[in-house]
């Protein structure tokens, strides 16, 4: 069985709507694509100091994964 993989490398922000779009744009450039690889965190946007996390928007974030 062959498995064909796309790993998408994208620009992370800590705004939600950007990284959807960015990773919507990478999932339909890679629509023949078994499995597509993203970055950790990819939706919410990372940063070595994690206090930035109590301002992730968890409803939006929620909305946007279901999507």
């Amino acid at each position: 069985m062959e498995l064909s993989i796309s790993i998408g490398q994208v620009p992370i922000s800590f705004n939600i709507e950007e990284n959807f779009n960015n990773i919507k744009k990478i999932l339909d450039e890679s629509n023949e694509e078994d499995l597509v690889i993203l970055p950790e965190e990819a939706m919410s946007g990372y940063d070595n100091d994690i206090t930035f996390l109590k301002n992730v928007d968890l409803e939006k974030l929620d909305h946007t994964m279901n999507l």
